[in-house]
């Protein structure tokens, strides 16, 4: 569409995970951040980018002001409109909640805020072992009020809000989760137009399901990206038969050791692409790079291999430019921050600002 561009918001998911709390240190060690999974990441292949490394912001601590001040200053510079924050509520419990609340203290700034309610279980998955749940997700009418209330009083109704044309906006990552149609959602809804705001709300959805979203009382639909489901006829087979043959050899050595598996960046995006859009109102996503094998030390590891600045700019013009009226005008970006799935717009020692380039190129005519 000719005219979508001028209406275009890049919204970029950001993980606020970045500092010590007590059930990381429970379940993973004392200290526990995302960077020691980033740091212990091992090449697997000749031009294989591993370990990733910050560069400016460097191995942070979003307890400290002045890192999520430099992050919203250079998110501003490239364009970026807003921050989808994952939230995590499990009945009444809140987790890695200290960055979340000084977000929405700190000064008021271009960049906004907006959350997205991470709804599911946590599991052992990191380790290859998620079938081991270590902190249920559960639901109940009662604690939707209450959840309610925290969301709208504390954060949706503060200024730091991202809001499009007067509606805040709020995701829920696994909507289909939800018991009784989404009945969350309506209490939400209820709980905030008695504070004299409505909501536009969005789901995330993995694996090209084709169910509108509507259905669950939901406003949009939040095609996410990567989806495996979508691309997998887009192996990488150089790759591929490397790592094939390390699977077969560090199995015999550590049986839980488990296949790694490599696709093409410019496969992948073609794959998105060409893929159809669904009826319904719609906001698709791009990544920059992915590569969780800092996560993966066990195998099950998915590397997007040749990421490339170039591509990712095509990448997000294109779904910049195919919103249509019907789709709230929102490109979505994976992710600002998810270093240990080496997926990241904040500068490293590879890309260094190319990544942060290009959604400027794309979105800083807005």
């Amino acid at each position: 569409m000719a005219d979508a561009m001028p209406n275009a918001h890049a919204i970029a998911y950001y993980l606020p995970q970045y500092h010590p709390f007590p059930e990381n240190d429970e379940h993973w060690g004392t200290g526990f951040t995302e960077w020691a999974n980033v740091v212990r990441a091992k090449r697997l292949f000749p031009g294989h980018d591993q370990p990733h490394l910050p560069t400016d912001l460097g191995f942070y601590d979003l307890r400290v002001p002045e890192v999520r001040a430099q992050q919203r200053d250079l998110a501003l510079e490239a364009g970026i409109s807003a921050f989808a924050v994952y939230h995590y509520w499990f009945e009444g419990r809140r987790l890695m909640h200290r960055p979340v609340d000084e977000m929405f203290a700190d000064p008021v700034h271009p960049v906004k805020n907006l959350l997205c309610w991470a709804n599911g279980s946590w599991t052992l998955e990191w380790r290859g072992r998620e079938n081991v749940t270590t902190i249920e997700q559960t639901y109940s009418e009662t604690d939707d009020w209450k959840h309610s209330e925290l969301l709208a009083e504390r954060f949706i109704c503060n200024e730091r809000y991202f809001t499009h044309e007067g509606r805040p906006v709020f995701l829920v990552y696994e909507p289909y989760a939800l018991p009784e149609r989404a009945r969350m959602v309506r209490i939400l809804r209820e709980v905030c137009g008695a504070h004299g705001v409505e909501l536009l709300v969005g789901g995330c959805v993995a694996f090209n399901d084709s169910k509108d979203v509507r259905e669950l009382g939901l406003d949009f639909e939040v095609r996410w990206a990567p989806d495996w489901m979508l691309i997998r006829e887009a192996f990488d087979p150089r790759v591929q038969r490397i790592l094939s043959l390390q699977s077969r050899f560090l199995s015999k050595r550590w049986p839980r050791f488990r296949h790694n598996d490599a696709f093409s960046y410019q496969r992948v995006i073609d794959a998105h692409l060409a893929s159809t859009q669904p009826a319904w109102p719609t906001c698709e996503s791009a990544f920059p790079s992915w590569d969780n094998t800092a996560r993966r030390s066990f195998g099950d590891a998915v590397i997007v291999t040749d990421p490339s600045p170039a591509e990712f700019t095509r990448w997000l013009r294109a779904l910049r430019d195919r919103l249509r009226p019907t789709d709230p005008p929102f490109v979505f970006i994976n992710a600002w921050n998810e270093w240990a799935e080496g997926c990241h717009l904040e500068p490293d020692e590879t890309w260094g600002h190319a990544w942060l380039d290009a959604c400027r190129e794309v979105f800083t005519a807005l």
